[in-house]
């Protein structure tokens, strides 16, 4: 992952450290690395929303995305309200 795309996805505070690595930052949360994604804690106001054009499936890593009966777009942390369950 490049700094830019980092940057894009919230974490504004990410730099580039003199020995090319990345060190992960937000402004607004304890961001962290585990296995490799990037992540924020939830909550953060840092983290990207989809717009309702775009597929659903592009943030898979940041919880569930999916449309209610009205048709907006909702955001859970729990599987089974995202699937109806």
């Amino acid at each position: 992952m490049t700094l830019e795309q980092l940057i894009e996805l919230g974490f504004d505070r990410s730099y580039k450290r003199d020995d090319d690595t990345i060190k992960c930052r937000c402004s607004q949360c304890e961001a962290m690395v585990i296995n490799g994604t990037p992540i924020h804690e939830t909550g953060c106001p840092n983290i990207p929303q989809p717009e309702p054009e775009k597929d659903l499936d592009e943030y898979p890593n940041e919880g569930y995305w999916y449309r209610d009966a009205n048709g907006d777009t909702c955001h859970t942390w729990d599987f089974e309200e995202a699937i109806g369950e």
